[in-house]
Order: structure tokens, then sequence, then C-alpha cells
């Protein structure tokens, strides 16, 4: 009796065992899947809406120095024709064409490094609402590791049933836009 009893705690185990393993693996244990992270960023709107205002931006700026440039054209075709004025009047005149010029070089050169400076601090407000909003999709999903690959070696292969790609861009728009999932 007692091998027989033996034999059904045992085949009793393995059942439990396999049951709880199975219940672990389906609906306890998380999921692992991977974004490109570039479609990511080229996708979520608040890019292009961030890409429009730095445009404006570049853009108004760039007329400033269009501006600055034509004075400067119209002032150095000024002193070439100055062929019958007088030394002094000359002098004074490219004096101050100097100082023009090199206020339009200071200027253009403020504006290349606020230009940087600006695309560089929207681009790390985009890409943290775009972590924010990846991290709420992974909690919502159930989604344990969300792997970001770019193509630089982060992931170098994954199986497209593992790309959330197109999911994750579709969530944070609605995200971006106020919507609940």
């Amino acid at each position: 009796m007692s091998t027989k009893r033996f034999i059904i705690q045992n085949v009793i185990l393995v059942i439990v065992v396999t049951g709880s393993l199975f219940t672990y693996k389906f609906f306890f244990e998380k999921k692992v899947a991977m974004v490109n992270l570039g479609e990511v960023y080229k996708k979520f709107e608040y890019t292009s809406v961030m890409e429009k205002k730095a445009e404006l931006t570049m853009n108004a700026r760039n007329n400033i120095l269009d501006s600055m440039k034509l004075d400067l054209e119209t002032d150095y075709r000024r002193i070439k024709s100055m062929a019958n004025s007088s030394d002094e009047i000359k002098k004074a005149e490219v004096e101050q064409f100097t100082i023009k010029r090199q206020e339009f070089l200071d200027r253009k050169g403020s504006f290349e490094k606020s230009n940087t400076e600006m695309m560089e601090q929207y681009e790390k407000q985009i890409w943290t609402q775009i972590n924010k909003y990846i991290e709420d999709y992974g909690k919502e999903k159930g989604v344990g590791i969300i792997v970001g690959g770019n193509g630089s070696g982060n992931v170098m292969y994954s199986d497209d049933s593992f790309d959330l790609t197109e999911d994750v861009v579709a969530y944070i728009n609605s995200k971006y836009k106020g919507i609940d999932n």
C-alpha cells in the first residue's frame, strides 16, 4: 500500500507543480518587448510640434540676419561708390561698416549657439516624454521589459512578435493628446 500511496502523492505533486508553472508562465510572467526608438521618435506627434516651434524660431533669427546682411551689402556698395568723397568721410564710413559687420558676425554666432542649445533642450524634452509614456505603457500592458532598439548594437535582432513600436507610437500619441487608452 505504501508504494501506491507514494506514486499517488508523486503524481499529485507533479500535477500541482506543473499547474503552478503553467499559472506562473501565463498569468504572472512579464513580457519582454522591443521598440524601434528611431521610429518612435520620428512618429511621436510631440516631435513634430517641437520641430515646428524650433523652425519658427530659427526662421525669425534668419530673417534678422538676412536684414543685417542686406544693410551691410548696401553700406558696402555705398562705400565703393564714394570715389569723390574725402578720406575722412570714407574712413568714418569704413569704421561704421566694420562695426556693423562685427555686430552681424557676433549675432550670427550667438544665434547658431542658441539654435544648438534650443534643439538639444527640445530633444531632451521629447525623450523625457517618450520615456515616461513608454514606462506608463509597460505598466498598463504588463510588459516587464521594453528594450529600445536603434540599430547601434542595443538590439541586434528581435522577432517581429516582440516589436511593439507601432502600438507604443499609437499609445504615446494618444497620451500626448490627453486620450485615455
